[in-house]
């Protein structure tokens, strides 16, 4: 989600990140993204809380998470998110059950269980969450980072996901 998310904010602002790629032994191994770091803009806020290392062994800072990876993202979560965002992260991984027929929370529905990404896009005119990937990763796991950067945002999955991420902006604010 961090490619459409990137030309998104860009849009607003000026973007501060690190290139990242998947975990070895992931389903999609080596598949491009961006760590953001930092935003700054004069129009939007956006903060960024990351739970997990890429192996999912430990916290983003590599602290081994020794317990449930559910219960442990929750607390990070709610030591970093005002409480109202709090509450709507965890109603939305953990308590609802996701679309299609999975009949499971996002949380439950990877493996192994953990809290998926999430956007909270909140503004005077409401708040709005877009929970999991937009796009397969599948699309992008041979592609590289400067491909992504030159033409990332002509490609239609990520063109859509980053309009779909501005029109959420748009109707927040």
């Amino acid at each position: 989600m961090s490619w459409p998310l990137y030309f998104a904010l860009e849009k607003y602002g000026n973007v501060s990140y690190y290139n990242w790629h998947s975990d070895p032994s992931d389903s999609f191994p080596f598949t491009p993204g961006l760590i953001f770091t930092n935003y700054s803009s004069s129009s939007i806020n956006a903060s960024f809380v990351y739970l997990y290392n890429k192996s999912l062994t430990g916290n983003f800072y590599n602290k081994t998470i020794s317990g449930n990876l559910v219960t442990d993202g929750l607390n990070e979560l709610k030591s970093d998110l005002a409480s109202p965002y709090y509450q709507m992260a965890k109603k939305y991984t953990t308590e609802e059950l996701i679309s299609g027929g999975y009949f499971s929370t996002s949380a439950d529905s990877v493996q192994p269980h953990h809290i998926n990404t999430i956007i909270i896009i909140s503004g005077s005119s409401g708040t709005y969450v877009l929970n999991g990937e937009l796009y397969s990763p599948s699309l992008i796991d041979s592609d590289s980072h400067s491909q992504l950067f030159y033409s990332g945002k002509n490609m239609t999955f990520i063109h859509d996901s980053c309009e779909t991420i501005n029109e959420y902006i748009s109707k927040a604010k």
